[in-house]
């Protein structure tokens, strides 16, 4: 049995992701701690003496990870440290001698005139660490004369991994800190063009042409990790590892892909909670006075770094960490403050958003899957993540379900048309314009009604805007779909959510209860893998829903004002992050290598078998017979 938990025990990645000052780092501390667990016992005593299912849920898990030998810490690789690594390599790649190194690291640091208002200029403080890094390092550099550092990570014989954990790291916690305490947003907004330029061009330094982008390059960052992660399981022969932290969904996919044992992480906090840590932190490295000033660039570093439209639209340099987040496959959503928050945490209990409580349900699953069984929130979720995938929309898969207040589910919906119609996905561009499955199209798309101020039709001015054998070149078989309400809004002018052929998830299992028949849902909860917008948020406070779980913020007003407008705090439907296992993590997480009985056999031997008395007995009910039959037994 050992032997066949071996592979999740001795080898598993974690890749963390959210918001800035959501808690990736909070994690990552904990997880490389090797007293964690203990520590956990000392100020989280976990009781038995409950009926409550979710509590003893949390005691087996505590439980297992408390045995000797099943804790044992996890190795960090910071996304940021890895930057460096790579900054430090073509410095020394790029150069003949350390001082040609040194100036080229300042380069990177310091690029031209263009870019002078909003990055840093030349300071003393930065040139001398500069100078005493490539002083410190060149030896090390002295043997790396591959093209590119994942290749030399990849080398068996030697032991690069150590120049990272041992010397690099170190180095960089120093080098950050030093350039925080000289400008603390621009460091952070240097951090995210360094990390977007090597995924665009191969290089760290500001390219002289920003709108290339080389494609080649994309996952630079991700193959130096995995290098990392080969060669120090190969040379420490442990495999535990936390990548801190993940922002290009790329980026997620390619360790995804590449490792079975990848679980990708989203953690996030209350908008408040989230806001003062960032205060705290600039308050440790900058002058008081400027804390304000920070704190808004910083705001608007995190927001680009969360929306997704960069990515969507064909940079896929940029941070998205938006679609990391729907990509995540658990979820955790904590305060590490709960007395100072309380009021901004929706009636949350305690223990329920405690962060090692939700680390020792998830570590334990990890570690032996099928350990317990899902939440009720988890399965309900889990149901609705599988039905977005059945969404025609090729904007934004979304899943919703409606369960009544036992959790009993009542509907299943996703965004997609009104029954009869085609939905977008297996539409065509080309039948549009040729004229071709007409019946597929309304009048007005079709041109038979209406037109725009320029007097030309919605057909007309489709036809005008794409050429059909540039498609043919482009998607290379593949069906052009399209947007009607994205094309409907750019021939207005106006961006009008109204226009949309599709029927939005929550709203879709709305209208299942009343098509079918069902009861009603007052009190129940609807469970949608974005959060509700306006109009669906207004038919929830309609139809009486008590709780909304939700997996990702959708952009609007619904969270702060539809939903808030309740005569009595009590008349609101409650919002709640949703936590816990989704998608393929769900399956991988809960189910068991075999049943857990036969294991409790096989590891116990707790097998209690039938007396020889009783099996004579089944064999007749003669008792002279039964007798003879039991002295044959005891001779031989």
């Amino acid at each position: 049995m050992q032997e066949l938990y071996k592979l999740r025990k001795d080898f598993a990645i974690i890749g963390l992701t959210g918001r800035s000052g959501a808690g990736c780092s909070s994690i990552a501390r904990k997880l490389s701690d090797t007293d964690y667990i203990n520590k956990i016992k000392a100020t989280n005593p976990v009781t038995r003496e409950t009926n409550d299912t979710s509590v003893l849920k949390r005691k087996i898990c505590f439980d297992f990870l408390s045995y000797d030998g099943i804790w044992q810490p996890f190795q960090v690789i910071k996304f940021t440290h890895v930057l460096f690594y790579q900054m430090l390599y073509e410095s020394f790649l790029s150069s003949k001698s350390k001082m040609e190194a040194i100036e080229y690291f300042k380069s990177i640091i310091f690029p031209n005139k263009t870019y002078q208002n909003e990055r840093f200029t030349h300071d003393v403080r930065v040139v001398q660490l500069i100078e005493n890094i490539i002083n410190k390092t060149s030896k090390i550099f002295d043997s790396y004369g591959c093209l590119t550092l994942s290749e030399c990570l990849r080398a068996e014989d030697n032991n690069t991994y150590c120049d990272f954990f041992d010397t690099i790291s170190p180095l960089a916690i120093k080098f950050y800190k030093e350039l925080r305490t000289i400008d603390y947003s621009k460091t952070s907004l240097w951090i995210q063009d360094v990390a977007c330029h090597l995924r665009s061009t191969g290089t760290s330094k500001y390219p002289k042409d920003t709108s290339r982008h080389n494609l080649d390059n994309i996952y630079i960052v991700a193959e130096t990790i995995n290098s990392l992660i080969k060669c120090y399981r190969a040379k420490r022969n442990n495999g535990r590892i936390v990548i801190d932290s993940l922002k290009n969904s790329l980026e997620l996919t390619y360790f995804k892909e590449r490792y079975a044992g990848f679980y990708c992480v989203a953690t996030n906090k209350i908008a408040k909670e989230r806001e003062d840590y960032k205060r705290k932190r600039i308050r440790m490295f900058s002058n008081p006075n400027d804390t304000q000033h920070h704190l808004k660039n910083n705001l608007k570093i995190d927001n680009t770094e969360y929306r997704g439209k960069q990515v969507n639209e064909g940079d896929f340099s940029a941070p998205d960490i938006e679609n990391c987040i729907q990509k995540a496959e658990y979820h955790i959503f904590h305060s590490e403050n709960y007395k100072k928050y309380k009021n901004g945490l929706n009636g949350e209990a305690e223990n329920d958003i405690n962060l090692d409580f939700q680390l020792i349900k998830f570590l334990s699953l990890l570690f032996h899957p099928g350990l317990i069984t899902p939440s009720a929130e988890e399965r309900s979720m889990q149901i609705a993540y599988n039905a977005k995938v059945n969404s025609g929309c090729i904007s934004r898969q979304v899943g919703a379900v409606i369960t009544d207040k036992n959790h009993s589910i009542k509907a299943i919906g996703w965004n997609d048309v009104a029954k009869n119609q085609i939905p977008c996905n297996l539409r065509s561009i080309k039948d549009l314009i040729d004229g071709k499955n007409e019946d597929h199209y309304s009048e007005f798309e079709l041109g038979e009604t209406d037109k725009y101020k320029d007097n030309k039709t919605f057909k007309e001015k489709i036809k005008s805007s794409v050429s059909l054998k540039l498609i043919d070149q482009k998607l290379q078989g593949r069906n052009c779909s399209f947007c009607f309400k994205s094309c409907h809004n750019s021939f207005e002018g106006k961006s009008n959510q109204v226009h949309t052929r599709s029927l939005h998830a929550e709203e879709n299992a709305m209208l299942q209860i009343t098509t079918y028949g069902g009861q009603g849902v007052k009190n129940g909860y609807l469970y949608t893998t974005a959060s509700p917008c306006e109009l669906c948020s207004k038919k929830a406070f309609q139809l009486g829903i008590e709780k909304i779980y939700f997996i990702d913020p959708y952009p609007g007003i619904a969270t702060t004002h539809i939903l808030k407008s309740g005569k009595r705090e009590s008349d609101n439907p409650v919002l709640s992050m949703f936590r816990g296992a989704v998608g393929r993590g769900f399956h991988k997480l809960y189910e068991g290598f075999m049943s857990y009985k036969d294991e409790l056999n096989i590891r116990s031997g707790l097998h209690p078998k039938e007396s020889k008395e009783r099996l004579i007995e089944r064999l007749t009910e003669n008792k002279v017979k039964q007798a003879e039959i039991k002295k044959i037994l005891e001779e031989e």
